[in-house]
């Protein structure tokens, strides 16, 4: 409103932001697996390309602030949101507009808190994660790289980065979801039993910023992961071997002897990385949810005619079935469609809803694709809400796919033609046909049994 307005008038007038707020999106090269890393130093260097030929010399990010956020990969734990991005994935409160907040709306708002604490360079943050913290505590007028460590449980370090930082926020050593032993052996706990789990947050110094440019954004040998290789090489846990070139060579010649530090801070911690995760997010209370109570809940109230016990997110409802903890999202159900319990429904529109019936724990997803030739066709994927599309050997409405497909008289090498056994997931399973939207639904009920 006009009081953040006139904040930023004020800001403005006291040198501390650039006149203008620029924003940018920046696709992956085509058809290549950049990393984290990859990604950034792709991003940089385009922006640079952008403001200022190729000129990524440590002067260049000394007058500017830039913030990197990343969309969220390829989301292979969350596959609805794989062609947007984790980053635009829902969240249960309304923002300012009455339409509904997204991680990106959320990081977007509480970065300028960020931004303030940093009188130039780089901020990289993730697209899965929403942070709530003081950002008094960040010290990010050091030299070199510094990443934001946030107290919480050890058993919460088990599924993330944890930090080991010693005196005066230097980094002495990076955890990579480390068991609570190993998190205990290592010198991360507290004597409260918390540790420093990576928040995503890295923020390079011009400098550092400058470095991080001159790194190759596709690596022939492996894909640069930020959150991996930086942090380990900077405490000496990762160390190229003799004679060996690629990406560790180039981490080792340019960040030789760049300081590290990190900044532990107290607060909220939400993490949207998975199916079940999201689900309970939009469904459950959380400490997001009380964050936020003073803002309107977002899909709580059924519209009338329907029986909803679940959220309904952009939708078109009329006359459906709405069990506790379903999700019904970016849909148009107008028949008496069964959504079970706990069950996501996304996209789904042009069928018979009065025929559509949702097990519990289960999730359906409509696509619209567009074929070589420019003709549209749709796709409908079903899996199960616990399904993780990377496990290897895959499950499949929480069972053995094997199972499942034997049942269905469908042959292993159809479904992953020419792929290894020990390389076949979910995600690369040919299962689900393009064709109209009834047609895709019938498959989709046929496998859903």
């Amino acid at each position: 409103g006009r009081a953040y307005e006139a904040e930023i008038a004020k800001r403005r007038e006291q040198g501390l932001l650039p006149p203008v707020a620029q924003f940018l999106v920046i696709p992956d090269l085509e058809g290549q697996r950049l990393g984290s890393g990859g990604a950034t130093v792709h991003a940089l260097l385009k922006l640079a390309e952008c403001r200022h030929g190729t000129d990524t010399a440590a002067k260049f990010w000394l007058g500017r602030r830039v913030l990197v956020l990343h969309s969220g990969g390829d989301s292979r734990r969350l596959p609805q949101y794989s062609p947007s991005g984790k980053i635009f994935s829902p969240l249960p409160v309304r923002g300012p507009s009455g339409a509904h907040s997204t991680i990106f709306d959320e990081t977007l708002a509480l970065s300028t808190l960020w931004a303030a604490r940093a009188p130039s360079g780089v901020v990289v943050g993730s697209g899965d994660v929403l942070l709530i913290f003081d950002p008094a505590r960040l010290d990010w007028g050091r030299a070199g790289v510094s990443g934001v460590g946030l107290l919480q449980p050890a058993e919460v370090g088990v599924q993330h980065g944890v930090y080991v930082a010693g005196p005066e926020g230097r980094v002495l050593s990076f955890l990579q979801k480390p068991s609570v032993a190993e998190s205990r052996n290592a010198g991360a706990c507290s004597p409260g039993g918390l540790v420093a789990v990576d928040t995503g947050l890295l923020r390079f110094d011009p400098a550092a910023a400058a470095r991080l440019c001159r790194l190759p954004a596709l690596n022939p040998d492996q894909p640069f992961d930020l959150y991996y290789h930086l942090p380990r090489f900077l405490t000496g846990e990762l160390k190229p071997a003799p004679g060996q070139g690629g990406l560790l060579r180039s981490l080792a010649r340019l960040f030789a002897g760049a300081a590290f530090h990190c900044d532990l801070v107290e607060g909220e911690f939400t993490h949207i990385g998975t199916t079940s995760l999201f689900r309970h997010l939009l469904t459950e209370e959380t400490d997001f949810a009380r964050l936020y109570s003073a803002r309107e809940r977002l899909g709580m109230v059924a519209p009338e005619g329907v029986r909803s016990h679940g959220v309904i997110i952009e939708s078109v409802v009329d006359q459906a079935t709405i069990a506790p903890r379903a999700i019904v999202l970016e849909s148009v159900l107008d028949g008496a469609a069964e959504i079970g319990a706990g069950a996501i429904v996304h996209g789904i529109e042009g069928v018979a809803s009065e025929r559509l019936t949702v097990p519990g724990d289960t999730v359906l997803h409509q696509l619209p694709v567009l074929l070589p030739g420019g003709e549209s066709a749709t796709v409908i994927r079903a899996y199960g809400v616990s399904d993780d599309s990377k496990q290897n050997p895959p499950q499949w409405f929480g069972r053995p796919i094997g199972e499942l497909l034997e049942e269905l008289g469908i042959g292993a090498e159809e479904v992953w033609p020419g792929v290894p056994s020990g390389q076949r997931t979910l995600w690369n399973a040919e299962i689900f046909p393009v064709t109209s939207p009834a047609e895709a639904l019938d498959a989709c009920m046929w496998f859903m049994g």
